[in-house]
């Protein structure tokens, strides 16, 4: 998946996991993507990011033909704008909604 590659090459700090319990958790056994913090809350809290189920939403708006050639970087853009500090190397989110 092309986001997952950006995000791991942005920003070094973003990590593969799982989570195993608690099992009424909605991602668990599911790989997510931990590193993200939310910083427009004090205090900040960590975020994970679960690459399937966004792709998934994303492709839902096929249905009512809400879909654009620019959604996955749109989220893309979206996490790496409020969630991460931004590598000066990374794709440029700088005329994106956030």
């Amino acid at each position: 998946m092309a986001f997952i590659s950006l995000a791991r090459k942005d920003r070094l700090f973003i990590i593969w996991s799982y989570y195993e319990k608690p099992k009424s958790n909605f991602f668990v056994n599911m790989p997510v993507l931990l590193g993200f913090e939310d910083s427009r809350y004090s205090p900040p809290f960590k975020m994970e990011f679960e690459p399937t189920h966004m792709a998934k939403v994303q492709a839902a708006n096929i249905w009512d033909n809400t879909q654009t050639e620019e959604d996955l970087i749109n989220i893309y853009c979206k996490w790496a704008n409020s969630y991460v500090p931004r590598s000066p190397d990374g794709p440029s989110c700088s005329n994106r909604a956030t």
